[in-house]
């Protein structure tokens, strides 16, 4: 069974770092994909401008029916699943909606879901900020500065209700302290699942 996993929180909390450390690890690498959303919309932005900006696009556009830069993922992971990969999406989204379709996406391929929830505390955030290589602020927020961004962030991260936690086949809970410890555990899992339907990678 493909395994979806889903990283939420807010920038700067590890989703990308964690994403790309569980890829590395995880016993069918070669069988699994990275989906980044900040590097599609830098992709969008950099080849797609004009569409990505049209106020009248913008404006017809809906959670249910969302931009390039949430549909390009959803496609690829859902083309992915199909084939029978496990796939890793950073930064999922903040809306609930957005990834209930994620959510839709694995049951219509039989896969199960992973949430990735990161809190990371606001100082260490600030921290990663200050020593970020990142130029300007994250790609879909139209923010001048990380402040800015952090601030908004806070207003838009609900965590996900009860009901939504149920769908999923695990969800964990991630900060500066426990993330290691939670990448273990995760790949260990995924290595007993294999083991277990005898598909040992080579």
């Amino acid at each position: 069974m493909p395994t979806l996993y889903l990283t939420y929180g807010p920038t700067h909390s590890g989703k990308s770092t964690f994403g790309k450390q569980l890829l590395g690890q995880l016993p069918n690498s070669a069988k699994t994909i990275l989906v980044d959303n900040d590097t599609v919309e830098q992709f969008v932005q950099a080849n797609f401008d004009n569409l990505r900006t049209d106020p009248q696009v913008l404006a017809r556009r809906t959670p249910e029916d969302p931009d390039l830069r949430l549909r390009i993922p959803q496609l690829i992971v859902g083309y992915a699943l199909g084939e029978g990969y496990d796939a890793i999406v950073t930064a999922s989204h903040s809306k609930g909606v957005i990834r209930q379709k994620y959510l839709d996406i694995a049951r219509q391929h039989g896969a199960q879901t992973v949430l990735l929830m990161f809190g990371t505390s606001k100082p260490e955030i600030k921290r990663r900020i200050e020593h970020s290589s990142r130029q300007g602020t994250d790609a879909g927020f139209h923010a001048s500065s990380y402040e800015e961004l952090l601030e908004r962030q806070a207003h838009m991260l609900h965590e996900p209700t009860t009901e939504e936690k149920a769908q999923y086949a695990s969800v964990w809970q991630i900060d500066e302290h426990n993330s290691e410890d939670v990448l273990q555990q995760l790949v260990a899992s995924a290595w007993l699942a294999t083991l277990a339907c005898g598909h040992v990678a080579a």
